[in-house]
């Protein structure tokens, strides 16, 4: 096995296990693995016990072949591979942008307002967190906030982000905007239903979707989002080009439909996420490998990307986040607001909201809403399995 923090700089050690032969010799040879096509490459002159991480490994995954000689003969043995290998940290959270480089991209990856429904006509706050494609808060990333709200005007001109990925700037409302009629306007944000059919109405004589997506930092980088439109068929069809190069969409309704359906697709991950994490939890706990648990699943009827991706973190114990526990708790709360507004009581989402809150009270606010185990595991008092997580920068 391989111990040690899977970050730039660190110090990872191969240990060689247990071993019958009492007289055998070990040597050892690093590798270097991309993290999606698994293919690995020896790293020339690391052949000790232990390796330090350098820049080019970063976004990589590590691995030890060790092989034991004795008079017999010898035998190789392959350490398992360690979580992607993070930049060295800048600041508490984040790591500079100046670290980021191509194909790596920056995003933004949460907004919020506050007040949270801009209604009032009195200046508010917007905060918007920028992130790379690998999941890492960006620190020094300079916010221009083009895509604000209909109505709204930016205070200053750009703002950078601090040191846990954050811009903050005051926006104030403007009495005019230069949008033509029968210009189609596109908001693709995750809010409220309400928010949306109130953003249609001050754009009264041009067109306008909501059109919120799901599928994380890997279906934007690969182009295969799936987009949820809400709005007048003839606008839908205008955009769907631009839909195209971005994955799939599906007009699912009248303006405020696709953020419903954004919640309800937000509803079924959290709901799974928890599921998920009890069912391997309790396997552990009753001695079975949680690993073979898994595997065993993907073919019968539980079978789920939720299992299949987030299951696979857990089991790793990597939490490095795609999609963050804070904003699972945004969502889950417009859940559970929506669902009253409609006159209705989701036990389940409000169950998936006070955990996910849990998480967030216990320090887990950046994590990977995979990591939901951690406070399944803190409130029983057992680990799925052993090892350190692996935890963003």
């Amino acid at each position: 096995m391989v111990t040690g923090t899977a970050q730039q700089g660190q110090t990872l050690t191969a240990t060689p296990g247990t071993w019958t032969a009492a007289d055998a010799t070990f040597t050892y040879q690093w590798q270097r693995c991309d993290a999606t096509s698994g293919n690995c490459v020896n790293i020339t002159g690391a052949t000790n016990q232990s390796y330090t991480a350098a820049s080019v490994d970063v976004a990589t995954v590590l691995r030890a072949n060790v092989t034991a000689t004795n008079s017999k003969g010898s035998t190789v043995a392959t350490s398992q591979e360690t979580g992607p290998i993070v930049p060295a940290t800048v600041g508490s959270h984040a790591i500079s942008v100046t670290q980021v480089s191509l194909p790596n991209r920056l995003i933004v990856d949460g907004v919020k307002f506050a007040p949270t429904v801009l209604t009032s006509r009195a200046p508010a706050v917007a905060r918007f967190h920028v992130s790379d494609t690998r999941g890492f808060s960006i620190q020094g990333a300079l916010v221009y906030a083009l895509g604000l709200p209909y109505g709204w005007t930016r205070n200053s001109p750009e703002v950078a982000t601090d040191t846990t990925g954050w811009a903050t700037m005051t926006i104030s409302p403007t009495a005019n905007m230069p949008l033509r009629p029968g210009a189609l306007v596109i908001d693709m944000s995750s809010s409220p239903p309400a928010m949306a059919r109130d953003h249609a109405k001050r754009l009264a004589g041009r067109g306008y979707l909501d059109a919120p997506v799901s599928g994380g930092t890997i279906g934007a980088a690969e182009a295969r989002l799936a987009i949820m439109a809400g709005g007048d068929p003839a606008n839908f069809a205008r955009a769907k080009r631009l839909f195209a190069a971005l994955g799939h969409a599906t007009l699912v309704g009248p303006i405020g439909s696709g953020q419903l359906a954004k919640l309800a697709n937000q509803a079924i991950v959290a709901v799974t996420i928890g599921a998920v994490a009890e069912a391997l939890l309790l396997a552990a706990a009753g001695g079975a490998d949680p690993a073979a648990v898994r595997e065993a699943m993907m073919g019968g009827f539980a079978e789920s990307r939720v299992l299949k991706i987030h299951g696979n973190r857990m089991i790793l114990r990597d939490f490095t986040p795609g999609g963050s526990a804070d904003h699972q708790v945004k969502d889950c709360e417009t859940i559970v607001a929506t669902a009253k507004a409609s006159g209705l009581t989701l036990p389940f989402a409000e169950q998936a909201l006070a955990m996910f809150r849990g998480l967030v009270a216990h320090g887990g606010a950046r994590l990977d809403h995979s990591a939901l185990l951690l406070e399944l595991e803190r409130m029983n008092g057992k680990k799925l399995g052993p090892g350190p997580e692996t935890l963003p920068a």
